[in-house]
């Protein structure tokens, strides 16, 4: 991996959001440049496009992320700009998930097209669902509720060590 990569994982989420960001014009403009010269595969570059403004979206995801791992911590925020980021943010991928249809059923049969929708619409759950919690002020750890997955960190009685044949 070269220093470019190296340098953008071991970034803040919100340090990653801001360099998307950064270099998002740079990219569209590489683009438009690549478009002009290609003599094939034209149709590649709508599809192109699509994946710069989900990556612009998911900076935005990762922003706000941040925020909410800031409020969940305790660090003063205002609830009222996370939500309207997380409206904002919502809106933004319902049109990414209709851009996303369009753009498969150009070259696709509508078969297995549920299985990446249902990934959009996920999403659009859980957004609604922390947006929720927060009309109510009641932001919830980002955990699953079980007494099943989590070994407790005082119970000493669990095995050390497992071997699996």
């Amino acid at each position: 991996s070269d220093l470019g990569s190296w340098m953008y994982y071991n970034m803040s989420a919100a340090a990653r959001s801001t360099f998307t960001e950064w270099t998002m014009n740079d990219l569209k403009s590489t683009i438009d440049d690549l478009e002009k010269k290609a003599t094939s595969n034209q149709t590649h570059f709508e599809l192109m496009r699509w994946l710069v403004k989900l990556n612009g979206w998911y900076s935005r995801k990762a922003e706000i992320q941040g925020m909410l791992l800031n409020k969940y911590e305790g660090n003063p925020s205002d609830s009222s700009i996370i939500m309207k980021r997380i409206q904002s943010c919502m809106e933004e991928l319902k049109i990414l998930r209709d851009d996303y249809k369009g753009l498969w059923m150009k070259t696709n049969k509508p078969d297995n097209l549920y299985l990446v929708e249902d990934k959009f619409n996920r999403m659009l759950a859980y957004l609604s669902e922390i947006y929720g919690q927060l009309a109510i002020g009641k932001l919830k750890p980002p955990v699953i509720e079980s007494k099943w997955i989590y070994a407790k960190t005082t119970d000493t009685t669990y095995a050390p060590r497992a071997v699996f044949r």
